[in-house]
């Protein structure tokens, strides 16, 4: 029998093996593209919220800054209806998502104006003041979100400690 001429290409399980090597390989890289996404989308989500969180602290700190000094000669658990406050009232209400909280602002004579969404946690506090010296009020925003698709929840908080009638 003459020997036989020496075939060339891959037998079949030459195929199959590097096939099953290729898929092991592209596991790995999908989870790790995964992790990745889900990492930039909660970055994402945090710089969002902080944005948010910050800008409303601040556009309250400028409306209290602008308030000339004045002592608050009353006290209350509903620290929106301080009179240092006027012109502009800032409120909970219910947000844009349901079962979300949006603060918002409201200057007198235009419509309310949404300052950050979605809202758990919102304080303005005054401290003690005696006779003579600049009311010192401190300003907290909390945001809080879940992503409805991993059920992540990320929470940012601003605050800022404001001086009455501007800084000094």
């Amino acid at each position: 029998m003459p020997p036989t001429p020496r075939q060339h290409g891959l037998t079949l399980v030459e195929v199959l093996l590097g096939l099953a090597i290729t898929a092991l390989l592209m596991a790995s890289l999908v989870t790790m593209l995964k992790n990745a996404s889900d990492a930039s989308i909660a970055s994402a989500e945090q710089l969002d919220l902080q944005t948010q969180a910050q800008f409303a602290v601040q556009r309250i700190a400028m409306q209290i800054q602008a308030t000339p000094n004045v002592l608050l000669l009353q006290k209350s658990d509903d620290a929106s209806s301080f009179p240092w406050l006027l012109p502009a009232t800032y409120a909970l209400q219910s947000g844009s998502v349901a079962d979300t909280l949006a603060l918002t602002e409201t200057v007198v004579g235009a419509a309310p104006r949404v300052l950050a969404e979605p809202v758990s946690i919102f304080s303005i506090t005054s401290a003690p003041v005696t006779t003579g010296q600049t009311t010192l009020i401190l300003v907290s925003v909390t945001l809080e979100r879940t992503n409805p698709a991993n059920f992540v929840k990320t929470t940012a908080a601003a605050s800022l400690s404001v001086r009455m009638g501007g800084p000094r």
